[in-house]
C-alpha cells in the first residue's frame, strides 16, 4: 500500500471510524425500536406506465432500510414505479412487507437480472467479466437492463428524502435526460483523475456518488462506451474490479451524456448533523454518517409520516 493510501487509511480511522462506534452500535438498537413504525406508513402509488422506474438493490439484512428509504422518496413522485433487485437473499417476508407500503413494486430476482444483462453485454468481454465478479454490477449494468421506463433513478437503500425533491421534478419535466448525482465526499474511482484520463482519454465528473443517481436507460451504445474505456483501463494495468469501480464506470457512461451534472448541494452527501434545508441525504456507511440514518433521520420521515410521537 503507497504512504498516501495508508495516510488516508489512518485518518478514516482517526475522524470517521474509532470515535464513532459506540454511538453505530446504540443506533442499531434505534433502528430495532423505530422498526415497528414501518407497519404504519401509509401506502404510496406507482404507475403502472411509467415515466421513470426507482431501482433499489437489497438484500433481507437490508429491506427495512430499503422500505423506509423508498417511501420517503415515492410519496413526491407521481408516475414512478419501483423496482427491487434481490442480492439473492431478499426473503419472500421482506417482499411482502415492502409491497404492504409500496402496492405494485416489481421484485427482480438475482437470475432474472443476471440473464438479462447477460443478453445485454452479448460480445462485450470486459464489462461482462466484471459483471460477472463484482457484486456492484447489479446496479451499474442490471438496473438498465432489466428496466421498462426510459428513465431510471437509482436509490441506495441508506438515502432518505425529507421534501419534494425538485431538481429531481425538473428533470423528469425536461426534454433531454442527461445524468444527475448527489456528489459524494470526495473523488472515489478506482483511480486518480488524471491516470483515468490517460487510460480513456475522457474528462470523468469529479465526486459522482451513485447512492441518488438520475439516468436514461443505459443501453447497447453506452455498454459499447464502456467496455472501450475498460480495455482502455487493462491495458493501463489498473484494477478493473476495484472498491469503486461501479462508481468509476458510471461515471464514465456518464462523461458520454453531454449536460451531465451534479445535482444541487442540497443532496450532496455530507458529515455531521442532518440539517433543516436537505432534500435528500445519503448516510453513507462510515461510522461517523450511517448512525445518523436512525437517530435523526428515520424519525424525521416518521414524524412527517404523522407518527413523530411514536418516533421519540
Amino acid at each position: 500500500m503507497r504512504l498516501r493510501d495508508r495516510l488516508g487509511l489512518w485518518h478514516y480511522r482517526l475522524a470517521d471510524d474509532w470515535p464513532w462506534r459506540a454511538l453505530a452500535r446504540s443506533a442499531q438498537r434505534r433502528r430495532r425500536a423505530l422498526g415497528p413504525l414501518i407497519e404504519r406508513l401509509p401506502p404510496v402509488a406507482v404507475s403502472d406506465d411509467a415515466r421513470v422506474e426507482v431501482h433499489v438493490l437489497s438484500g433481507d439484512a437490508q429491506a427495512d432500510l430499503g422500505v423506509v428509504s423508498s417511501w420517503s422518496l415515492l410519496r413526491f413522485l407521481s408516475g414512478a414505479s419501483l423496482v427491487v433487485h434481490s442480492d439473492g437473499t431478499l426473503s419472500g417476508a421482506s417482499q411482502a412487507r415492502w409491497r404492504a407500503r409500496v402496492p405494485g413494486v416489481r421484485f427482480v430476482s438475482e437470475d432474472e437480472a443476471r440473464a438479462a444483462s447477460q443478453r445485454l453485454l452479448e460480445g462485450l468481454p470486459e464489462v461482462a467479466r466484471w459483471h460477472a465478479r463484482n457484486w456492484a454490477a447489479q446496479q451499474t449494468v442490471d438496473f438498465s437492463a432489466c428496466a421498462r421506463a426510459p428513465r431510471l433513478l437509482s436509490l441506495d437503500t441508506d438515502v432518505l428524502c425529507f421534501q419534494p425533491p425538485r431538481a429531481v421534478l425538473d428533470w423528469l419535466d425536461a426534454g433531454a435526460a442527461p445524468a444527475r448525482w448527489n456528489r459524494d465526499l470526495g473523488t472515489r474511482y478506482s483511480a486518480p483523475l488524471d491516470v483515468l484520463k490517460a487510460a480513456t482519454g475522457l474528462e470523468l465528473p469529479e465526486r459522482l456518488n451513485c447512492g441518488f443517481m438520475l439516468t436514461p436507460r443505459f443501453g447497447r451504445d453506452d455498454f459499447e462506451r464502456l467496455e472501450r474505456a475498460l480495455r482502455g483501463m487493462s491495458r493501463a494495468g489498473l484494477d478493473m474490479n476495484q472498491l469503486w469501480s461501479s462508481q468509476t464506470y458510471l461515471a464514465v457512461m456518464a462523461a458520454h451524456h453531454p449536460g451531465a451534472a451534479a445535482l444541487p448541494a442540497a443532496y450532496d452527501v455530507r458529515r455531521g448533523p442532518t440539517r433543516p434545508d436537505e432534500v435528500v441525504r445519503h448516510y453513507v456507511g462510515m461510522p461517523s454518517v450511517r448512525f445518523r440514518l436512525f437517530t435523526e433521520g428515520w424519525p424525521r420521515v416518521f414524524a412527517q409520516a404523522g407518527l413523530g410521537d411514536a418516533a421519540r
